[in-house]
C-alpha cells in the first residue's frame, strides 16, 4: 500500500514518482473465485471453524477484537487517521474524522469518498488553507505537509475519504473481515496490516501485509473490481521484493462490489495464508532460509537470525478508501469504460487533473455504492 518501491521527489505540496511503472501488479496466475454470497449473509463466526482446525491443528486463538458495527462507530476499538499526506503514494484524498466520511449504518461500517467542493467551495482548492488540527482536532501524519497545506501553493486534495486503524495487534493469528468493495472510478480500497514499531527499520523493511487492495473501476483492463491482490512488502530501505510474494484474484462471477466478500488471513511462524469466502487463494510460507537470503537482499542482514522476519513482530489492521495516486497502482496507458485515465503518473498536478475531469468520474460514484463496506472485522491472537 505504501510507495511500492519508486522513487520519490518533493515538488510544493506532493511527492511525485521519479520512476513510472505500467503495473503494480502481482505476475502470479489470476484464479477465479467463487463469492459466497451477494448480501450480507457471508458465513462468519467468532467460534472456531473447520478451517481453523485445519490451518492451526490444535494451536489455540484467542479473540482480541470483535466488531460487527451494530452500532456507533466505536473508538474504544478503533482510531482515526486525519492527514492529507497521500499513503506515501500521491493519493488524492484527504482523510478525515468527520461523519459523512466514516460512519455505521444498517450494521456495517461505510467508509465514504466526498467531494472536498461540497464541503468547503471549489476555490478553496486554489486558494485555501487546510489546516488539519485547527480543523479537525488533530493530525495523525505530517509527511509531505500532511497537517497543512495552502492552495496557493499547489491544488488541494480534491476528495475527502476515511482510513482506519485498529487498537489491537497481534503477532500470529488470525484475521476475518467481511466486506463490499466500492464501485467507482479510481476507488482504491484496502484491507493490510502494519508493524506496530519499526523493529527493523521504516517501510518495507519491517514489513507490510496487503490482505486486499482493489480498484473501483468496472472496466479498467484487467485491474477493475472484479479483482484483488494480495501483497507481503519485505526488503531494505532500497530494494522492495514484494514482486515475490504477490497474487492477483478474480471473482469467479460478478465483482468484489456485487456482494459482502469474507477475507481471511492466517499467520504463523510457519509462514502466511489467505482466503477469500473460504477458498484458499494464495501461501506464502516462511523461506528455510530466511526471507533476507531467499529474496537475496543486498549488504548485511537486517534481519539476523530470525527465519521469517519482518514478519516476527506485531501488526495491527488498516482499512481505508484511497482515491487516485500517482505511484502506479492506477498504470498508465490501461484502457478505461468510456474514457481514458484524466492523468499520468508522471504528471506534477495530477490532482487538478483529476478534479477538471470530475464530469466523467463522478457520475460513477453512485450513493452508498461508492462506500466501502465492512459488515464485521474479528482478530485473534495465536496462542
Amino acid at each position: 500500500m505504501v510507495i511500492n518501491g519508486l522513487g520519490q521527489s518533493l515538488t510544493n505540496q506532493r511527492w511525485v514518482a521519479s520512476s513510472g511503472s505500467s503495473s503494480v501488479d502481482p505476475v502470479n496466475p489470476v484464479e477465479p473465485v467463487n463469492p459466497v454470497s451477494t448480501g450480507n449473509s457471508v458465513s462468519s463466526s467468532a467460534g472456531r471453524t473447520a478451517l481453523d482446525n485445519k490451518e492451526l491443528g490444535n494451536r489455540g486463538l484467542r479473540l482480541v477484537l470483535e466488531d460487527t458495527f451494530d452500532g456507533p462507530f466505536d473508538t474504544s476499538k478503533w482510531n482515526q487517521d486525519v492527514t492529507l499526506w497521500g499513503g506515501g503514494n500521491s493519493e488524492f484524498q484527504a482523510y478525515t474524522n468527520l461523519a459523512q466520511n466514516t460512519f455505521t449504518k444498517k450494521g456495517a461500517l461505510h467508509i465514504k469518498p466526498t467531494l472536498t467542493a461540497d464541503k468547503y467551495g471549489e476555490s478553496f482548492l486554489t486558494s485555501g488553507r487546510w489546516d488539519m488540527r485547527a480543523m479537525y482536532g488533530t493530525c495523525t501524519q505530517s509527511s509531505s505537509y500532511g497537517c497543512l497545506r495552502e492552495g496557493r501553493n499547489g491544488f488541494l486534495n480534491p476528495a475527502m475519504s476515511g482510513r482506519i486503524t485498529s487498537k489491537a495487534t497481534i503477532k500470529y493469528g488470525k484475521v476475518e473481515i467481511v466486506a463490499k468493495a466500492p464501485k467507482g472510478d479510481w476507488l482504491w480500497p484496502a484491507l493490510w496490516m502494519y508493524p506496530k514499531s519499526h523493529t527493523y527499520g521504516g517501510w518495507p523493511r519491517s514489513g507490510e501485509i496487503d490482505i486486499m487492495e482493489s480498484r473501483g473501476n468496472r472496466h479498467y483492463g484487467n485491474l477493475g473490481v472484479e479483482y484483488m491482490g494480495t501483497t507481503l512488502h519485505w526488503g531494505t530501505a532500497n530494494v522492495n521484493r514484494y514482486t515475490m510474494t504477490s497474487k492477483k484474484t478474480k471473482s469467479r462471477s460478478g465483482t468484489l462490489a456485487d456482494g459482502f466478500h469474507k477475507y481471511t488471513f492466517y499467520w504463523t511462524e510457519a509462514g502466511m495464508k489467505f482466503y477469500l469466502n473460504d477458498e484458499k487463494i494464495v501461501d506464502f510460507p516462511t523461506p528455510s532460509q530466511g526471507f533476507f537470503r531467499w529474496g537475496n537482499l543486498p549488504g548485511a542482514n537486517i534481519w539476523g537470525n530470525s527465519k521469517n522476519a519482518p514478519f516476527d513482530h506485531p501488526f495491527y489492521l488498516i482499512i481505508n478508501l484511497a482515491v487516485g495516486g500517482t505511484n502506479g497502482f492506477f498504470p498508465d496507458g490501461v484502457s478505461n469504460a468510456n474514457y481514458n485515465k484524466p492523468w499520468r503518473n508522471s504528471d506534477r498536478n495530477s490532482p487538478e487533473k483529476f478534479w477538471k475531469s470530475k464530469n466523467l468520474w463522478y457520475p460513477t460514484w453512485q450513493g452508498d455504492d461508492a462506500s466501502f463496506q465492512i459488515d464485521s472485522v474479528r482478530i485473534w491472537q495465536l496462542n
